[in-house]
């Protein structure tokens, strides 16, 4: 063995089987990019098992070819001593990557349906299904032949790979235009909504570009370009003519909110304080933005960087109103087809000092404020990026990423009708096979941005997972975790996918009240009675006339940051909390 190395290794054959290799993984993960920027694949990830068989089986015909030719003058024993280890290996590694694989796809329906996730979904979606539970179902056939060493078995495996693959691009084809942005990686955060200000790009550089998939000879068309600028999130106006996007040149300290035509014309200033960060631009029904700022000033309590609120203001960036008080963190608004405002809050109310992002909603004016989903969920240590599905009322797909690095991670859907704090499966599903589990565990090159094209479809930025070596790409990913390249540019990431095409406007929620977050001098806040019935209901374990007051309690927020730190802590509080309290006082608890 180690003489046939010698020589293979002064014929080269080494390095052209490491290729070969190398090729294979490239497809397999959608990383190999063509003369157009965009990345292309023969195996979909969801036929991972089948076209790892397709393909690693003609790179092991070929090595074999290598191996056999004259100019090699391997003794005849030691060639088919080569030739059938290889085979028995290559062949043991096919099967069982190939019954590992083939089976996710059925695995995931079974999942979907054992939790009742599929209930409700279109009539296009369980034909998409059900035309993939035929590939796998023949899949796993054909593959138990092979294994019997079947050669027409074979070659019907081959075909049908080709015909999934095909199955899978057609969806492609079939998305329309796209449009989506492009920089380069930014700085790793402490922390999920530290982004915010501590987000400085890697290498300054970015863009808006908008492809058309149905037409993958023509290149994407570039709107907005700058190479010494950078791009943080972006977003499109219900009636898809409008992109407002926070941006940022070299230089400059804070992201700013900007707009401009899908046709590339009419770039507008948006934001009018160049001192506080503005992000996450999203138009409201009635044609105002809801965004995420700096400028309520304060800190988050364990990092030294500032809190962030929700605010609103009109188009021009006039009248500006925060409308919501949060005391560390809100982030990643989008607004749901019934009008309301969806969000992630970073908070620590009368609760452990943990990684626990959960999902809120509350009207544009900041009234009706309640969780939607996952204020002590664990498996996730975040929730963010979270859009509502079409069609499936409270159903959402969103990011699933760590509390602190970067906040990339899976993608999957979340649904609160079977309580909002329901346990993995029943409240919440991964959609990423790849990712078990995400907690806290940081991923430079995960999952982000997922859109939803449909009720069994989303767009997403993914950068090759654990493994990964970016940049992002643009990916189509089923209910099933088949995803299927899109666009890719190896020499800049690419973000944000949207699809290009207007959207019903949600109805216009009326305002509680004007000017209900601003801030008032004591005297002046009008002050109302409230009547609670019973104080039991929800207090699971507490015997009734256990309870003699209720104390109304207001959480401080942190207005100074130190330099020496303690208990992570800057000033330090105790040991059990970051916050300072206020007590309103407090009220007996009658015995009926």
């Amino acid at each position: 063995m180690a003489s046939f190395l010698t020589r293979a290794r002064s014929k080269g054959i080494l390095k052209k089987c490491e290729s070969l290799y190398n090729l294979v993984c490239d497809l397999v993960r959608g990383q190999r990019i063509d003369g157009r920027g965009q990345a292309f694949s023969l195996s979909a990830c969801g036929s991972l098992g089948l076209a790892t068989y397709g393909f690693l089986f003609s790179v092991w015909r070929i090595y074999l070819s290598i191996k056999s030719s004259a100019s090699y003058h391997l003794p005849a024993g030691e060639k088919i001593l080569k030739i059938s280890l290889s085979f028995s290996v290559m062949l043991a590694l096919l099967q069982l990557t190939c019954f590992a694989a083939a089976d996710s796809t059925m695995q995931q329906l079974a999942l979907l349906k054992q939790f009742k996730w599929t209930d409700n979904l279109s009539a296009e979606a369980n034909q998409y299904l059900a035309k993939l539970r035929q590939f796998d179902t023949r899949g796993n056939q054909l593959l138990s032949e092979v294994k019997a060493s079947d050669q027409t078995s074979q070659a019907s495996l081959t075909k049908l790979i080709e015909q999934r693959d095909q199955f899978l691009a057609e969806q492609v084809e079939q998305l329309g235009p796209i449009i989506f942005f492009t920089r380069h990686q930014l700085a790793r955060p402490n922390a999920a909504n530290c982004a915010i200000w501590q987000s400085v790009p890697e290498r300054w550089g970015c863009g808006i570009r908008i492809y058309n998939p149905c037409r993958p000879k023509i290149p994407a068309r570039e709107i907005f370009r700058d190479p010494e600028g950078s791009i943080y999130d972006m977003n499109l106006s219900y009636d898809a003519g409008t992109v407002f996007f926070s941006y940022r040149k070299k230089g400059e300290a804070c992201w700013q909110i900007y707009e401009i035509g899908v046709d590339g014309k009419g770039l507008k200033k948006i934001s009018r304080d160049a001192n506080c960060h503005d992000v996450a631009p999203a138009e409201l029904p009635d044609g105002r933005l809801v965004f995420v700022s700096t400028r309520c000033k304060g800190f988050t309590v364990c990092q030294p960087g500032p809190r962030s609120n929700l605010h609103v203001m009109q188009r021009d960036g006039s009248d500006v109103r925060c409308v919501s008080q949060n005391t560390l963190s809100d982030f990643s608004p989008q607004v749901l087809s019934d009008g309301r405002v969806l969000f992630t809050r970073w908070e620590y109310v009368d609760r452990d000092l943990t990684y626990r992002q959960g999902l809120w909603t509350q009207n544009p004016d900041g009234s009706y404020y309640q969780l939607f989903f996952g204020n002590t969920i664990r498996d996730s240590g975040v929730f963010w990026q979270s859009r509502a599905v079409p069609g499936q009322g409270n159903l959402l797909v969103s990011t699933f990423a760590p509390h602190h690095g970067w906040s990339h991670g899976a993608v999957g859907l979340i649904r609160n009708r079977m309580g909002i704090e329901a346990p993995r499966g029943q409240g919440f599903i991964y959609l990423t096979p790849e990712f078990e589990k995400i907690a806290d565990q940081s991923y430079r090159w995960g999952y982000r941005d997922p859109f939803p094209v449909n009720d069994y479809q989303f767009l997403l930025a993914y950068g090759g997972g654990a493994s990964g070596k970016g940049p992002f790409s643009i990916y189509l990913l089923d209910l099933c975790g088949n995803k299927t390249p899109v666009y890719s540019d190896p020499s800049i990431g690419c973000y944000g996918p949207i699809l290009l095409r207007p959207t019903e406007v949600p109805p216009v929620l009326a305002s509680r009240g004007q000017d209900t977050h601003e801030k008032k001098d004591e005297k002046s806040v009008q002050w109302g009675d409230v009547f609670l019935a019973d104080v039991y209901q929800g207090l699971t374990g507490i015997e009734r006339g256990r309870v003699k007051y209720i104390q109304v309690m207001e959480q401080m927020p942190k207005m100074a940051d130190l330099v020496s730190r303690a208990f992570d802590q800057s000033p330090v509080m105790s040991y059990g909390t970051y916050y300072a309290k206020k007590c309103w006082g407090r009220t007996e608890v009658l015995a009926d």
